[in-house]
């Protein structure tokens, strides 16, 4: 007999899980990680079908949607020969009779872990007809079926965060009389958490590193390495934890790592850290189930791969070693590094002095679990061999390498999917030094704005096109937008590098889009920045941007069950409904707030609303309604970003509004079985 309340509770936390191989049409072959249920012997014993989910173990690069035949790769080469006539000099730059070859190079890729459905079905019959590997003895048990049990179910492990880095060559210098060698990457730092998103990366380089990279590219070597560092959604047993932090060695690990890396921490250096951490003894822990020891295996994943773990030590020291404010102003960019992202500092004045913390937690049900996988572009090398041209422009820069060149490009989603940036326009517009008249009457340097770019689009240039205004809107989300002028050629005005410029960005939200809230009370901001950066990035970090994913702490299993969320940020309030839309699965509900008024708010209120009305056949009942609150941290800056948030619901203290409750749901789930 089945039994309904008997439901999937997630993938099951731990070190072991088996690996199926299926190739698809092409027989590019997918290796993917299975793991199952936390509740397939349950769901096998009440006559449900079992249920597994996969993983992919590469990334791969992605094809273009306009052509799905050919990769979404193009590199843009720059190339001339610049004279002391034409152009002046690169300092330091070895030449030949006055004469020196100049260049560069920018690339633009796309990157998914999508599985093509044939894979998923291929690996789902694997698992049907029991034709893989033998689990481990761990997890044996919850693959057993027969052939009275219904097929069994598979789909992707969920992921609830992705921060994508990529990893670009180190180059070494070439020498104090040559050029030295320049290379460096930008992506949207938040990769999507769905199984067929896309990633997508710039990358730039000077004329030494683009000889590089684009002579291994002709020969098919991939030079770059695209990472998911992903949260995913695990289910564990419960789990009795006991850490204990030693202050000093935890500043001891981290002083090495600044040193290392000057700039500050981003969270994946967090991450490493933590490891090194829990390898060198400056945080250990005590991991008990059922009041005894879990063994070597399972204590190894929990201690480096669960969210919460880091998350709980990182709570106890953060106050004692870190400067833990990112600064609000700096949008998120990468190079030779981490794709995204705020840095973190390390207290200057750290004194040593003897500190431990212990804490005592308990892990139970719900978990993220880190994991990161990577790929390459390898798979590029057939296609570039047998057309080159497709994925190759060569742009001849002549005498362009005399003028001041700023290439702004959008990191804006003016899609119509709930996660897009609510924007209907963006602007830019660069203010040059005025090259016959750089100092204005009052003494000061004087600026000739320039609101027109030449508009192009990696791996198409139309050279006859006309400079137009400098716009982004859904009709061109992935233009780029040129724009130069002369470089100054004679003494710059004080306090103005002859390679500084002023960028206006303009952004224009749209009207009727409850989630802007700015603090001018209109849909237009306007940020301007005096630079020595030539490739900005347009995008809503900006200005300031909320998201969390909430998820309630159980199904709703009845349809006559209603949870209303009320969150307060400062003056603010919003409501989230959440429903028994699937009465299987946790309800989850986004809140996104795009807005410049609370960089500095560390507190969002969430009141919880749970209201259980009667059955259709009770229409004289009264519903039965309680409340809670939940205070939820946020980190200061203009990102403020938590995924998952679980709420939990409060607690019904009156035994008859409990009882009641019990009958309303009850009598709920028989009328809708009898529909």
């Amino acid at each position: 007999m089945i039994d309904n309340s008997i439901h999937a509770l997630g993938p099951l936390f731990g070190p072991d899980f088996i690996t199926i191989e299926i190739n698809d049409q092409t027989n590019t072959t997918y290796a993917l990680e299975i793991f199952p249920d936390a509740a397939n012997p349950q769901l096998k014993q009440s006559g449900l079908a079992t249920q597994f989910y996969y993983m992919p173990k590469q990334i791969y690069l992605a094809k273009r949607p306009d052509s799905p035949t050919d990769f979404d790769f193009s590199v843009t080469l720059f190339k001339g020969l610049m004279t002391a006539e034409d152009s002046l000099m690169p300092g330091g730059a070895p030449s030949v009779n006055g004469e020196v070859d100049a260049g560069g190079a920018f690339m633009s890729f796309s990157t998914t872990m999508a599985v093509p459905d044939s894979v998923v079905a291929g690996a789902l019959a694997k698992l049907k007809a029991q034709d893989h590997e033998p689990p481990p003895a761990r997890i044996a048990g919850f693959f057993q079926r027969d052939a009275a049990s219904p097929a069994p179910l598979l789909g992707i492990v969920p992921i609830v965060d992705n921060n994508v880095t990529v990893e670009v060559p180190q180059l070494p210098g070439a020498g104090d009389n040559k050029s030295p060698w320049f290379i460096s990457a930008q992506g949207a730092g938040h990769g999507s958490i769905e199984a067929s998103g896309i990633s997508s990366f710039l990358v730039s380089c000077n004329q030494m590193a683009a000889g590089a990279i684009v002579g291994a590219l002709k020969d098919g070597r991939s030079p770059f390495i695209v990472h998911y560092n992903m949260k995913l959604l695990f289910y564990i047993n419960a789990c009795d934890i006991q850490m204990h932090v030693d202050v000093d060695k935890t500043f001891e690990q981290f002083s090495g790592a600044f040193a290392a890396n000057y700039m500050g921490l981003v969270q994946a250096d967090l991450s490493a850290n933590y490891q090194s951490c829990i390898t060198n003894g400056a945080i250990t822990t005590i991991i008990q189930q059922n009041g005894t020891d879990v063994d070597a295996d399972m204590k190894k994943v929990i201690d480096k791969q669960v969210s919460d773990m880091q998350d709980k030590a990182w709570n106890l020291v953060k106050t004692e070693i870190f400067d833990w404010q990112p600064k609000p102003d700096d949008p998120a960019k990468a190079s030779t590094g981490a794709c995204g992202g705020a840095a973190i500092s390390l207290k200057m004045n750290y004194q040593k002095h003897g500190v431990k913390f212990d804490n005592q937690f308990v892990l139970n049900q719900t978990i993220s679990k880190e994991d990161t996988v990577s790929g390459t572009l390898n798979s590029l090398e057939p296609a570039i061999k047998a057309n080159l041209d497709k994925y190759l422009s060569i742009v001849d820069i002549g005498e362009f390498f005399k003028k001041i060149q700023v290439v702004a490009s959008p990191n804006i989603d003016f899609g119509d999917g709930v996660s897009a940036d609510p924007i209907s326009e963006a602007l830019v517009q660069v203010s040059f030094v005025d090259f016959d008249n750089p100092v204005g009457s009052d003494g000061k340097v004087k600026l000739v704005p320039v609101a027109e770019g030449f508009h192009y689009t990696p791996g198409k240039i139309d050279a006859t096109a006309p400079v137009t205004l400098g716009r982004w809107s859904r009709d061109n989300p992935d233009d780029l937008i040129n724009f130069s002028r002369l470089r100054l050629d004679k003494p710059s005005p004080p306090d103005w590098d002859k390679d500084k410029v002023k960028i206006t960005k303009t952004l224009v939200y749209k009207s009727d889009d409850a989630r802007v809230d700015l603090s001018n009370n209109s849909t237009k901001l306007v940020i301007e920045t005096n630079t020595l950066e030539h490739n900005p990035v347009i995008g809503p970090e900006e200005v300031g941007y909320v998201y969390i994913k909430f998820f309630l702490d159980r199904p709703i299993k009845a349809p006559n069950i209603t949870v209303t969320l009320t969150i307060q940020i400062g003056s603010r309030s919003d409501v989230i409904v959440l429903s028994n839309d699937d009465p299987k699965a946790n309800p989850v509900g986004i809140w996104q707030l795009w807005s410049d008024k609370y960089f500095n708010e560390t507190i969002a209120k969430v009141k919880i609303d749970v209201e259980v009305a009667p059955p259709a056949s009770n229409f004289a009942g009264t519903a039965v309604t309680w409340s809670g609150n939940q205070a939820i941290p946020l980190n200061l800056g203009r990102i403020k970003r938590i995924v998952p948030c679980k709420i939990v619901v409060p607690a019904l203290t009156d035994p008859e509004q409990s009882a009641l409750v019990s009958q309303y749901i009850l009598q709920a789930l028989k009328e809708a079985a009898a529909k």
